[in-house]
């Protein structure tokens, strides 16, 4: 169980306080992850984002959780978010030997939103990362989605370049670890 602590202020102003923990998910929680990616999918479809252009068969599920990529994320009782880490990504990135974390479908619940979850994971993925000694922290997102090239942007990811996968155009981003 790795738990986080997170202070969340606008300007110099605290406006509250949350717990979350992050752990590796489990074969059990299988319908937990897929109804969250669901969810998530449903509602970027609905604003015209394809992010996930792809069915979650629970087979796919399974076999990332059996390889320890999918993650949940806990606020009390709550499941808020999933997210999976990969130690390479030749999808995205091709078959390179930089010693990078890559983060991949990231899911919010939408009655979590506005919470800063979505930072506090980028917070501890990037912790994860530099204890694991790994050099890069990367992601990708759909190009025509512009929240998100800005959000990662402004949290200090370097654009690499654009990539189309499965008819569909990608930026990569990238973060120096020290």
């Amino acid at each position: 169980m790795h738990e986080i602590h997170s202070y969340i202020y606008r300007g110099s102003i605290y406006t509250f306080y949350i717990v979350l923990t992050f752990d590796l998910a489990i074969l059990e929680q299988t319908s937990i992850v897929k109804n969250l990616l669901l969810e998530v999918q449903k509602w970027l479809y609905a604003r015209g984002l394809s992010q996930w252009n792809t069915a979650f068969s629970d087979y796919w599920i399974q076999t990332e959780i059996l390889n320890q990529h999918f993650y949940i994320v806990t606020q009390g009782t709550t499941i808020v978010a999933t997210f999976r880490l990969l130690t390479s990504d030749p999808a995205f990135w091709g078959e390179d030997d930089a010693s990078a974390l890559y983060l991949h479908t990231l899911a919010v619940a939408r009655t979590a939103q506005g919470q800063s979850i979505g930072t506090q994971i980028l917070d501890w993925v990037t912790a994860k990362a530099q204890s694991d000694n790994k050099s890069l922290f990367r992601l990708d997102c759909l190009a025509n989605n512009p929240f998100l090239v800005n959000y990662y942007a402004k949290y200090g990811f370097q654009y690499v370049r654009k990539k189309w996968v499965q008819e569909s155009e990608y930026v990569l981003y990238e973060k120096t670890l020290s």
